[in-house]
């Protein structure tokens, strides 16, 4: 038992690292294509815009990910409980993010930004329906499936940007790139990993 469990760490570690390398090198790859097109100014935009967002998906699930990998007991109420919660602070931070950006654009002193933060706060909306099928693949060690998703969001995002980078979209090739990934990436993790439940809210649960 012990060999097989250590085989299959040593295996869902090895897809892990192959993952977040493959998705790391498209996108490298892609950056230095895209970054010969686009200007400093666009990325100056993209990357105001992503200070806050970057900062709020961190945060956007409250930890409850780990919850599901590590709750030995876990039943089919803890998951519609957790997934409630974290449609619910999802949805919060998208409502939060797309009224803010007008003040947030105004700090920068950059009206631009008013219209890409709201386009980037759709990203809220598809990561609510990936905390549960990625903390499955996670419970499980079924890293392979997670690894390929990566890659193949982190694939269809860049060639996503580049196409509208060489269409003259400026900016706007790099929020469509994000959102591109964004979406791909849940769709993939619901596909190879489908366990949606009907979300409960309840605050004593």
């Amino acid at each position: 038992m012990k060999v097989d469990i250590r085989a299959r760490v040593l295996y869902a570690l090895a897809w892990s690292a192959a993952g977040r390398f493959g998705s790391q090198l498209i996108s490298w790859l892609i950056t230095i294509l895209v970054i010969r097109i686009l200007t400093p100014d666009d990325y100056g935009l993209i990357a105001m815009a992503a200070v806050l967002i970057s900062f709020l998906i961190a945060v956007n699930d409250l930890g409850l990910d780990a919850v599901l990998v590590q709750k030995q007991d876990l039943s089919p109420s803890d998951r519609e409980h957790i997934f409630g919660v974290v449609i619910a602070i999802n949805v919060i931070l998208f409502g939060l993010l797309t009224l803010t950006a007008p003040w947030i654009a105004g700090f920068y002193n950059e009206p631009r930004l008013t219209a890409i933060i709201g386009a980037l706060a759709f990203q809220f909306l598809f990561h609510m329906f990936d905390t549960l099928p990625q903390s499955r693949l996670e419970r499980d060690l079924a890293y392979k499936g997670r690894s390929i998703v990566d890659m193949v969001s982190a694939l269809t995002g860049s060639v996503a940007t580049i196409t509208l980078a060489l269409l003259d979209f400026g900016v706007w090739a790099l929020v469509w790139g994000s959102l591109t990934t964004t979406a791909i990436r849940t769709i993939g993790l619901n596909l190879t990993s489908p366990c949606l439940v009907w979300p409960r809210w309840s605050l004593s649960a």
